[in-house]
């Protein structure tokens, strides 16, 4: 009887465990849409859409689309680094209003650097 008894314990422990990973998986705060637009960008679309459909349970990589092509995302902290598919560099960190805010570096041309908050699409 108590061997039956420990066994259920361990077995609820074991399922909480699980599920409870699972969950705080599901709710990392940086999956998710999210749109914002480069300051100071002289073109007709400065508007820039990142979409992170997975995070590592680890919690250091995740995956998305920058622009609707893949990318690999590194998370230290609060804060994102990836590179855009035309080979730009981002980094954005989460801000206190729960916004993205952070820099864009345009590779191409004079290699400017923009400033982007990007915010949760609902």
């Amino acid at each position: 009887m108590e061997d039956e008894m420990m066994f259920r314990r361990s077995l609820v422990i074991t399922l909480f465990s699980v599920f409870t990973s699972y969950a705080s998986a599901q709710t990392h705060w940086l999956l998710g849409t999210w749109e914002g637009d480069l300051v100071g960008l002289r073109d007709q679309n400065t508007r820039r859409t990142l979409i992170v459909t997975s995070v590592d349970p680890s919690g250091g990589t995740a995956t998305g689309t920058w622009a609707g092509v893949s990318v690999s995302i590194q998370i230290v902290g609060q804060t994102i680094r990836l590179v855009t598919g035309a080979n730009n560099p981002v980094e954005l960190s989460l801000g206190a209003s729960q916004s993205l805010e952070g820099t864009f570096t345009a590779r191409g041309g004079a290699g400017r650097t923009y400033t982007i908050v990007m915010r949760r699409r609902a």
